[in-house]
């Protein structure tokens, strides 16, 4: 199809739309606006897509080549360098790790207070959680027979 017969069938459908919105007795208000500001969008859209020539769509396109082009080689760029970066690493010899030594004080003080203060904060966590199941209990079984003062509550 060529842009004159696209833009007459697309005039056509927008005129049923607008029939359909005038003469529909069971549609309310709001369906007859949205009905007739999505039919002149709609003939909106054919008539700017008709009218745009060939140049403009190809000077659009060669935009967006050339954007794209752009990126393209700027990923090549930054893969190279990675590649050039993980083989020079390969090639270098692994450092060996250094002999394991004792902290010095200091760090298995701050170790000592950081392992207790997850513990009382872990304790807090776990507390708050078996309070919150203790509502969803079922009430205890009673191991005697009631009392006289427990019938009278």
């Amino acid at each position: 199809m060529d842009r004159q017969e696209l833009r007459s069938l697309a005039d056509q459908c927008v005129v049923r739309l607008f029939n359909v919105a005038k003469t529909s007795n069971n549609l309310k208000g709001p369906y007859v606006r949205d009905i007739k500001e999505a039919a002149q969008t709609m003939s909106d859209i054919v008539e700017m897509l008709a009218n745009r020539t060939a140049s403009e769509e190809l000077r659009r396109l060669w935009a967006i080549n050339a954007r794209l082009e752009n990126e393209n080689e700027h990923l090549r760029t930054e893969l190279r360098a990675l590649r050039r970066d993980f083989s020079e690493r390969k090639k270098s010899p692994a450092r060996e790790p250094a002999p394991a030594t004792e902290p010095p004080l200091g760090i298995s003080d701050m170790l000592g207070e950081l392992q207790r203060a997850l513990t009382l904060t872990m304790g807090e966590m776990i507390n708050a959680r078996i309070a919150g199941l203790e509502d969803r209990l079922l009430p205890a079984k009673r191991v005697r027979p009631p009392l006289q003062a427990d019938l009278r509550r």
